[in-house]
């Protein structure tokens, strides 16, 4: 009897257990209730879109505060991919675009642009929509040219009226921003001008040694350059955002020694904050240091470094949760009041630290992959054993060239094998463009990771979609074409049953 895994019913777990077939099962940690919780306490409804409040008390929306908590927000999507949270993202970041236009130079902070700029550039990722492009690519540009001069030996002003100072918050965020404009551009002046700015902080505020030194500890970030010469300080979200900056670049170029500052980083936080214990009011403390560990580990195989970290931060923020939200301040040793006026931003972190674990999925055995829209099988074209054959569609007749396994990387991504060559479902050329086509090839390690895939289970309607870890983009029909012999490619998230699978046991 063939089986199409479908595991949100009761009943259909009835059947397993009946006959002993074990379907692919996914469980999220507490982030549903959080995610949920978090938009039922902040979200504001502005026409067909909406905002996120300030706190609890203070409805107003913020300028550069909406913008930051988009791309915390987008932290959640990209764990489970839910159409839901898809949708929510683009009523944030239209609602944003609405009443800001693509202009956001009125603000003289360039760290409050390229907080914006994070989330619009990851929003295009998802969502393809060249508006979002536009927006990131033009203050990304507009906050170097007013931004950026040879004061302090180069770098980027945190603000542009005083000139007082420049910080790990107006450069970092600013380096990593450039490595995904570059990867969803291909314009390589992006990543020169993000070497530039990482390079700055390293030489400026960061102790890369083995040994204290007039920066503090080893791995640790200090917070800005005046006048007067840095001022040495340890934050969490200056670690994170060094840590990001470094893990982007090192994806980007592969030089060795942007890896080698993010582990440093990584090392040295772990230990000052084993759990988060800084609660910065009405702003947020570990956000991006959670974020920057995921990526680290996820793009690098590295979870047996820091799973454990991150999951005892997680159930630190659970347990000292609002359970009316579901939300933490961000000191996770101290009970959060049930009557304190938490500021959205704090409860970014609870978000986020939740949102950044692998999911835990099973499969088990041999599947057909077959097209919801189309209702045929992904095969490997014409039985080839050979690296560079094509991935489409066809048919089903029972051949083992159109039969998968998943087989398990980390960070709940998969390899998916044919199992009449051996050989593993890959974007060709390890592209991060839309239209890449995919084709098998040789098992490769996290590094480019275009043969590693999230599976995410559609729970509207029981079928499953697959993100590639390379360019998080959605494994798709070309065209929602219905005939045989279409070779398959990657492309931005539509939520459309030509990227929507059902896998059937075989």
């Amino acid at each position: 009897m063939l089986k199409i895994h479908r595991i949100h019913s009761l009943v259909f777990a009835l059947l397993i257990a009946a006959t002993g077939v074990l379907a692919p099962q996914a469980r999220a940690q507490h982030t549903d209730a959080v995610y949920n919780g978090y938009i039922s306490a902040y979200q504001v409804p502005d026409g067909s879109n909406f905002y996120i409040a300030k706190s609890l008390t203070n409805r107003a929306d913020g300028f550069w505060g909406e913008g930051y908590d988009i791309f915390n927000l987008q932290d959640a999507y990209f764990q489970t991919r839910k159409a839901s949270r898809y949708t929510q993202i683009v009523q944030l970041m239209n609602d944003f675009l609405g009443k800001n236009g693509n202009d956001w130079t009125g603000d003289s902070w360039d760290d409050d642009l390229e907080w914006i700029v994070y989330g619009f550039i990851r929003g295009y990722q998802i969502t393809g929509n060249s508006a979002y492009l536009t927006a990131a690519s033009n203050n990304w540009n507009a906050v170097y040219n007013r931004g950026w001069d040879s004061t302090f030996g180069g770098g980027i002003w945190e603000e542009n009226s005083g000139r007082d100072s420049k910080c790990a918050l107006s450069n970092l965020p600013f380096a990593m921003e450039g490595v995904e404009l570059y990867r969803s551009t291909g314009d390589s002046s992006y990543l020169t001008k993000s070497e530039a700015a990482y390079a700055w902080v390293r030489a400026n505020l960061y102790n890369p040694t083995n040994s204290n030194n007039s920066l503090g500890a080893p791995g640790q970030v200090s917070e800005c350059v005046h006048a007067s010469g840095p001022s040495v300080s340890d934050n969490a979200y200056n670690a994170g955002l060094m840590i990001e900056a470094a893990t982007a670049l090192y994806r980007a170029t592969g030089t060795a020694s942007y890896l080698a500052d993010a582990k440093l980083t990584a090392t040295h936080s772990i230990n000052k904050w084993p759990i988060m214990n800084v609660n910065n009011v009405g702003n947020s403390q570990g956000d991006n240091l959670y974020r920057g560990l995921g990526q680290l580990a996820n793009q690098n195989d590295l979870w047996s470094s820091y799973q454990t970290y991150l999951q005892n931060n997680a159930n630190a923020a659970w347990n000292v949760r609002r359970t009316d939200y579901n939300i933490s301040h961000n000191n996770f040793t101290t009970q959060t009041s049930s009557t304190a006026d938490v500021n959205a931003q704090e409860a970014d972190d609870s978000v986020v630290i939740q949102s950044v674990l692998p999911i835990s999925q099973s499969f088990s055995g041999n599947y057909e992959i077959q097209n919801v829209n189309s209702g045929l099988a992904l095969e490997v074209t014409g039985g080839s054993t050979s690296n560079g054959a094509a991935v489409a569609q066809n048919t089903y007749t029972g051949a083992t060239s159109q039969l998968w396994m998943f087989v398990a990387t980390t960070g709940g991504y998969y390899q998916i094998r044919n199992v009449k060559s051996g050989l593993v479902m890959n974007v060709k050329g390890h592209s991060t463009g839309s239209g890449a086509l995919i084709q098998q090839y040789s098992a490769q390690g996290p590094q480019p990771g275009n043969d590693r895939w999230l599976p995410a289970f559609n729970v509207a309607d029981s079928t499953w979609s697959f993100y590639n870890l390379n360019s998080t983009m959605a494994l798709d029909v070309p065209g929602a074409s219905k005939s045989t012999g279409v070779q398959l490619e990657q492309y931005f998230t539509t939520n459309n049953t030509n990227q929507k699978f059902n896998l059937i046991s075989r």
